[in-house]
């Protein structure tokens, strides 16, 4: 079972003015952001005050092939997001990018606006360029998972997530 770890505060980010080379989607200043190790094994983060679509943002940096891989492992880690019960319900959307509140073109899509889920799971590779693209190969840089309440699905509730990375096998 996963592990959940010390409470974490959102860090205030700093906005992307639009400019003709600004990524394909702008974070719009408010969002929440957190952070995952590759390299930890089962993490938790029990995602507050989310209302509407404010964007979530964890950020994870991951090291090169020395450092974390899963090359040649048949066990690899996970990325769960679910709905907290006891709030307004909505459906969520989950995004792998480079660019931080891309849910306009990321490179992976776990959970589309047309999913209508409030839960799921994706595994995942790291550094692992053997396998078969069935499933997002995170390499070596800066990723971002962004998750964000489909919009029309939240309104002015509070519709909280909590999200976890797990099984990771060093």
């Amino acid at each position: 079972n996963p592990v959940p770890l010390p409470s974490q505060t959102p860090t205030p980010s700093p906005t992307t003015p639009p400019s003709a080379s600004a990524p394909i989607s702008v974070c719009p200043g408010n969002e929440l952001r957190y952070s995952f190790n590759p390299a930890g094994i089962n993490q938790e983060i029990a995602i507050t005050n989310q209302v509407g679509t404010t964007p979530v943002l964890i950020i994870m940096d991951v090291g090169g092939p020395g450092i974390v891989s899963t090359v040649g492992k048949a066990r690899v880690p996970s990325i769960w997001f679910v709905e907290v019960s006891g709030g307004a319900m909505s459906s969520k959307e989950v995004t792998i990018s480079k660019s931080p509140c891309n849910f306009l073109n990321p490179e992976f899509v776990i959970a589309s606006p047309n999913d209508f889920a409030s839960t799921g799971r994706v595994s995942i590779y790291l550094n692992d360029q053997g396998r078969t693209p069935s499933r997002p190969n995170l390499t070596q840089g800066r990723w971002y998972i962004n998750l964000r309440n489909v919009p029309g699905t939240c309104g002015a509730s509070i519709c909280n997530t909590d999200i976890q990375y797990t099984d990771y096998v060093q």
